[in-house]
């Protein structure tokens, strides 16, 4: 006994990719969204971005580079103190698949950028500047740093501007006491 308002439909069609067939409303799994890939975008400056990890079938990478201006604007918006001197570079990185802007985080994955054939020297510690939206934003450590290539982990895309980044040592003792020492091992502050 067939029931009259199932539908079959081989194959699945979800074009807003919320994981549900957008013919017979079956939930689909994840796997059939997913797949290991590596895809890279080379940026005007002559950069390139690598993304590899789990990621949606038919990701395409698109890469801009923000101007200096505009980053050092972006950034002083969501970190006043920061100068002109602490933005290195920024670049809008966007995943799209089957032309529809994604993040990897909402199907739970993570990945790995590297962007490469950076015109940089980097003589501090450094880290991203990760814009998440108007009003909220992350500092993203850098996982691996060469002479013009650098490495991190990533669930979410949209405008990444690098920055120098003070670096502080806290130690505590038993009677919650405590100090905060510079790079250079100066005493910042104590309590």
């Amino acid at each position: 006994m067939i029931k009259d308002n199932l539908i079959i439909c081989n194959p699945h069609t979800d074009v807003n990719y919320d994981r549900v067939c957008d013919n017979c409303k079956t939930e689909l799994p994840i796997t059939d969204y997913i797949q290991k890939n590596i895809v890279e975008d080379i940026a005007e400056d002559n950069s390139k971005v690598k993304v590899s990890g789990n990621m949606l079938n038919n990701t395409v990478l698109k890469t801009s580079i923000i101007n200096k201006n505009d980053a050092v604007k972006l950034a002083k918006k969501y970190m006043p103190t920061l100068t002109s001197g602490d933005v290195l570079c920024a670049y809008d990185i966007t995943m799209l698949s089957n032309s529809m802007e994604y993040q990897v985080g909402d199907f739970n994955q993570e990945v790995m950028v590297n962007i490469s054939n950076l015109d940089l020297e980097i003589n501090d510690t450094v880290a991203f500047l990760h814009i998440i939206d108007e009003e909220t934003y992350e500092i993203i450590p850098i996982d691996e740093i060469y002479e013009n290539e650098i490495n991190f982990k990533a669930t979410r895309f949209s405008p990444y501007i690098l920055i120098y980044v003070d670096t502080y040592t806290v130690t505590f003792n038993g009677n919650q006491n405590y100090k905060i020492f510079d790079t250079k091992g100066n005493k910042i502050i104590s309590g």
